[in-house]
């Protein structure tokens, strides 16, 4: 078992991280938060320390998960690396290219992993569109819709706190980006459009198109909506290519899951049921088309750390590579650049 220090013992930690560790093969030996008795009531056997900096002292832990808030990011990355550790931290990786190259050259002198968490390479949703990119099934991809929609209204009946600390573009706008990118590189330009809906100090509606001029997604044009103002938020994906086009509505189910309980070791873990599967529509000999339900393959977040504990072991490369995710980072601040100048911007 790879040993954990967990930087944050909030909801982030607690849905999205702690419940992936045993199948994958970690422990978690070490908390930094203010709250140890919240820790202990949980984790008993888990060291507290006050502060970041005396877990990342803690000859124990082998790996530091790092689950504060964004700002924080790039500061606890380095400070992790100095101390020799692994790292790992929650989307995005920092904000800005500068933040990801220091990470980088402090990574090369120490000799460690720094990555981090893109969870959502394993949702089922993408692993499905995916392999059906990729074995040809819809062809050339001419255009390619996602959406990653809340409705989480600041106004009486909901409250969106996430949204007030965390701009829409490094928070799920993260997630889009880098699955774009995992799919077809980095784009030739972008033109985004940040938005304050409800008027605070972060924007809480994105949307950025992404073109691609040369090679062999010439043509192709990406849109990608996020926010949390979107009563009616079923769509997800639409994803046309030369031979098909997929159809997808509403989120993985894995958030949903593990904030009730259900584990990745449990049978159901990571199954949509058969009524949101994705429609695939395909483009037969005759030029006619075909509709037909496509079974979702299972979505497996565990993944991301089963492979991040391999290569802890071994010395080998990390699923997300620090590189990779100092071009989402890049990508991301052009469509930031983009939006504040109204004008497309080249990468």
């Amino acid at each position: 078992m790879v040993r954990v220090g967990m930087v944050g013992f909030g909801e982030p930690s607690k849905v999205f991280h702690l419940p992936l560790f045993k199948k994958a093969g970690l422990s978690l030996a070490a908390v930094a938060s203010s709250r140890p008795d919240a820790v202990k009531a949980e984790y008993p056997s888990a060291t507290v320390h006050p502060t970041p900096a005396a877990l990342f002292a803690d000859p124990s832990v082998e790996l530091v998960v790092i689950a504060s808030p964004s700002y924080t990011h790039a500061d606890l990355v380095l400070q992790a690396i100095e101390a020799g550790k692994n790292v790992i931290t929650d989307k995005p990786f920092c904000h800005t290219v500068a933040q990801a190259d220091a990470i980088i050259a402090a990574r090369d002198k120490a000799g460690v992993i720094a990555t981090v968490f893109q969870n959502r390479r394993w949702d089922s949703d993408f692993l499905t569109f995916s392999k059906l990119i990729n074995d040809g099934t819809l062809g050339r991809i001419q255009s390619y819709r996602g959406h990653f929609e809340f409705f989480a209204p600041t106004t009486p009946g909901g409250d969106a706190p996430n949204r007030r600390t965390e701009p829409t573009q490094y928070g799920l706008g993260t997630h889009q980006v880098d699955q774009v990118y995992v799919l077809f590189g980095k784009p030739d330009w972008v033109f985004g459009d940040l938005q304050r809906i409800e008027g605070g100090e972060n924007p809480d509606r994105m949307r950025a198109i992404l073109g691609y001029e040369a090679g062999p997604h010439e043509g192709l044009r990406v849109e990608l909506f996020a926010g949390f103002t979107v009563p009616d938020n079923r769509a997800r994906y639409a994803i046309h290519g030369t031979k098909g086009s997929y159809i997808k509505s509403f989120m993985d189910c894995q958030e949903g899951q593990l904030a009730s309980g259900i584990v990745p070791d449990d049978p159901a873990y990571g199954r949509e049921p058969e009524e949101r599967w994705a429609e695939l529509t395909r483009v037969l000999e005759d030029g006619s088309t075909r509709r037909e339900t496509v079974p979702s393959v299972p979505g497996d977040w565990s993944q991301i750390y089963s492979l991040l504990a391999e290569a802890v072991r071994t010395g080998g490369a990390p699923p997300v590579s620090a590189e990779e995710a100092r071009d989402v980072i890049a990508i991301i601040n052009a469509i930031e650049r983009s939006s504040q100048e109204g004008r497309r911007v080249a990468l």
